[in-house]
């Protein structure tokens, strides 16, 4: 019985182990490549990269994605024309024939980072190991004791540090390459990451506002 409670004890282990918070790969927008949009106005040009979370190896936060159906894009726009681009003030961007479906900024992150309060489960995690003794005499006695170590603390600790660290080094790549607020001069080149809806990977496009 207690050699199949250690086989269950440590099955249970490595599946936890399995579930470890991982630290957060930096996208960095600049250094990626590009898909061209062909269709874009006259002295814009824009490029869109698909799945960069997953292509960075940032799993935890790409299983998110999945299931959430919120996913990470980069977006790229060169300006070089006389106006002063701004998202949604003088172009939107556009899937197909649609509107970018563009999901705000503290909401993707809240459907796609980790969760650092999950790893508290792993407080319940114990070692347990028994010592036997015995002494002998006219009559031979046993004495067992069990000690228990709770294991399970310390590496609960240390995932919530590196998600909590994760989700936050996340969170600054989020806010700066955020479209909020933010303007493109002539000859000036704006990186974006943006949390859009949607399931497959479709070109992105720019239109601008008075000539939908």
């Amino acid at each position: 019985m207690n050699k199949k409670l250690r086989l269950l004890t440590v099955s249970a282990a490595c599946a936890l182990m399995c579930s470890c918070a991982a630290s957060y790969k930096s996208v960095y927008p600049e250094s990626i490549a590009y898909v061209r949009d062909n269709s874009s106005p006259k002295g814009v040009d824009v490029g869109y990269h698909h799945n960069v979370l997953a292509e960075k190896g940032n799993k935890k936060n790409h299983r998110k994605e999945l299931k959430t159906g919120t996913q990470l894009v980069a977006v790229k726009i060169t300006n070089n024309t006389d106006t002063v681009l701004e998202l949604y003030k003088n172009f939107n961007l556009y899937s197909g024939e649609s509107p970018l479906n563009v999901v705000p900024l503290d909401r993707t992150f809240i459907q796609l980072k980790q969760q650092p309060a999950w790893y508290l489960f792993y407080c319940l995690l114990t070692l347990s190991t028994t010592t036997s003794t015995s002494t002998s005499g006219p009559y031979t006695t046993y004495d067992s004791k069990v000690n228990v170590y709770p294991i399970g603390i310390p590496i609960a600790l240390l995932n919530i540090i590196i998600a909590s660290s994760a989700n936050k080094k996340f969170k600054e790549e989020m806010v700066k390459y955020s479209p909020n607020n933010k303007t493109i001069k002539k000859g000036e080149t704006a990186y974006f990451l943006l949390g859009i809806t949607s399931t497959t990977f479709q070109p992105i496009s720019l239109r601008m506002m008075n000539h939908q």
